[in-house]
């Protein structure tokens, strides 16, 4: 993708319009058949959830590593939620809790943050695209997310869990990747490897996007060494670098070195830490468009290795 070819950010709005359109649709049916989120009812037992630990948080001031007090009495509950979610419903309620308290403002912010996140997704599609369709293609991309009957369940009024800003972690990052791929850059390599930590701290079920990615970006590598060695090196440090960091930031219950597979923990920053090493190694190979068997022999022993530390 040359800059001749790019899509601007108003084309890519524009590409992204009959998504949005089509996107009232569906949310229009959800409101109209389940009317009660209107008067503060939530679509399903995980959205009170997320309400209940979001109060708990406020009031006791802090995560606790998960730690949920309200639940399973008097020994509480560890949930495999990480902050980042948390973070952003918040960052959302609080303009509004300065006038309208905290309780209603995080009803507020439950009530419309699935259509928000609806949207989101099909600006963020549309956008991670760009690298790999035209315009027309695009449009119908972001219209066929509108209609597809898993998102507009997650995406409906009174729907708060995490589970539309998966997808948009994933789509960021696939976004990302393709970049990287198309045309690489350290910089695109830094914001590939900042995205997919993102991704993994928002939940570990984004592990098949992120995987995906990786593997986008390491075709390219194999196809043309020189090109893309550097901006796939600047990914894995980044990534290490970042999930070494969130994982001080927001460290499992049982603490930062406890192996916790549904949630990040030492087992994520380890993997994140094995695959700078393996892109370290990679570096070693030959980088011109005509050593890629090379590149391949030293691709494939170093990722078996790689498995079989972890």
């Amino acid at each position: 993708m040359t800059s001749a070819t790019r899509p601007k950010p108003s084309e890519l709005m524009a590409d992204a319009l009959p998504g949005l359109f089509v996107l009232v649709v569906p949310l229009t049916a959800q409101l109209m058949a389940s009317r009660g989120v209107l008067s503060g009812e939530m679509a399903d037992p995980d959205s009170y959830m997320v309400l209940a630990r979001l109060r708990a948080v406020l009031e006791q001031g802090g995560w606790n590593g998960g730690l949920f007090l309200r639940d399973n009495a008097p020994n509480g509950m560890v949930l495999h939620w990480t902050m980042a979610y948390d973070l952003v419903f918040l960052a959302l309620a609080a303009p509004l809790a300065a006038a309208l308290g905290w309780a209603k403002a995080l009803a507020a912010v439950a009530f419309a943050i699935g259509p928000l996140g609806f949207a989101c997704l099909i600006l963020a599609a549309v956008w991670a695209a760009a690298p790999a369709i035209d315009a027309p293609a695009r449009r119908f991309l972001g219209m066929v997310l509108a209609l597809a009957p898993t998102v507009v369940n997650y995406g409906a009024p009174g729907s708060a869990t995490h589970h539309l800003a998966i997808l948009l972690g994933w789509v960021l990052f696939m976004g990302c990747a393709l970049r990287v791929a198309a045309s690489p850059r350290e910089s695109r390599g830094s914001g590939a490897g900042l995205s997919a930590a993102a991704a993994l701290w928002l939940s570990t079920e984004c592990i098949p996007g992120v995987m995906l990615g990786i593997s986008t970006m390491g075709l390219a590598w194999l196809s043309d060494g020189a090109a893309h060695r550097r901006p796939n090196l600047v990914f894995a440090a980044a990534f290490a670098l970042a999930m070494v960091a969130l994982l001080f930031l927001d460290p499992p219950y049982a603490g930062r070195l406890a192996p916790v597979a549904d949630r990040l923990s030492v087992i994520y920053a380890v993997f994140a830490l094995l695959l700078l090493f393996l892109w370290l190694a990679l570096a070693l190979a030959p980088q011109s468009p005509g050593g890629w068997p090379a590149r391949l022999a030293v691709a494939a022993l170093g990722s078996a290795l790689a498995a079989a530390a972890l």
